[in-house]
């Protein structure tokens, strides 16, 4: 069936002087040392203007705009403007940039961090720990609001599209230790990795002998290559592939069920009660509250 051509709607887009832009303290995912080529993308939009939009919500009653997403071009917009009155060369010409177009959305925290979640931040994506830090300030945030972790986390694979296996693995890099995450955001080993390493190998002293000898054996083969190499669960020395059933906790191998019937996309009743005891045993919650789960 032929569906009717749709008229063109307007869409609420200012063009916005930067400096009416708030940037507001502590709400952005992105880590300082995250930004990427700022001088680069800063010459790029002194030749072509800033082609994606900013997001963000107006102040009512003020000619101030809260910013959501588009740091990294913000930045690179203020980059610009300085180095314009230092007179650098490249930069005498600024005039695609006097106004910058703002386009405005939500102002709820929860949307606003949903958008940082998959406008994919320009060019330079999100690391893995940056990833972990937002996926878990969402969930709080529904939990907070009376939902369950479990709730939570369905709603973020909802939203994000993305598989609740991938939310699972994400979320335990929070729980990193200081010296591992040091690591991981320096770009010497992978988060992913990592989470496989944390996975079978419970000792955190013995996690970072895992870690290092991963890396050492990544910069071996930089040596050999000459291009740098970013440690790998090939990497990894003295790690199994596979635990054996023994080996593993019992909320592992929940877990590991959980997982396998994502997958299929097995969700029914008894899929549900199983990621609610797996929420539960997490969090310690009562056993008195955990039984309600099996109680119709």
């Amino acid at each position: 069936m032929e569906t009717k051509t749709l008229k063109t709607e307007r869409t609420d887009l200012a063009h916005v002087d930067h400096r009416n832009i708030t940037i507001e303290e502590n709400f952005n995912a992105r880590s300082e040392n995250n930004y990427g080529d700022i001088e680069g993308l800063a010459r790029n939009i002194v030749a072509n203007g800033v082609i994606d939009a900013l997001i963000g919500f107006k102040v009512r009653g003020e000619d101030r705009f809260i910013m959501t997403e588009g740091h990294r071009r913000l930045r690179a917009v203020k980059l610009a403007f300085k180095f314009h009155s230092e007179g650098k060369s490249g930069f005498e010409d600024i005039s695609k940039i006097e106004r910058i177009p703002f386009r405005s959305a939500s102002s709820n925290t929860k949307e606003r961090l949903l958008i940082m979640a998959t406008t994919g931040f320009g060019k330079v994506p999100l690391t893995d720990l940056e990833k972990a830090s937002l996926y878990k300030r969402l969930i709080d945030f529904d939990m907070e609001s009376g939902l369950k972790r479990g709730e939570a986390i369905k709603g973020l694979v909802k939203s994000l599209g993305i598989s609740q296996a991938t939310v699972y693995n994400i979320l335990q890099l929070n729980d990193l230790d200081d010296d591992i995450k040091a690591f991981v955001e320096s770009g010497q080993i992978s988060g992913s990795t990592v989470v496989t390493i944390i996975r079978e190998e419970k000792d955190v002293e013995k996690q970072k002998e895992l870690v290092l000898s991963a890396i050492y054996d990544a910069e071996d083969k930089t040596k050999a290559t000459g291009s740098k190499v970013k440690a790998t669960a090939s990497n990894v020395k003295g790690l199994k592939e596979k635990a054996t059933l023994r080996e593993k906790s019992p909320l592992l191998r929940l877990k590991e069920i959980a997982v396998e019937l994502e997958k299929i996309k097995v969700n029914n009743v008894r899929t549900r009660v199983l990621l609610e005891l797996i929420d539960g045993i997490e969090a310690k919650t009562p056993l008195s509250k955990m039984i309600d789960a099996f109680i119709e």
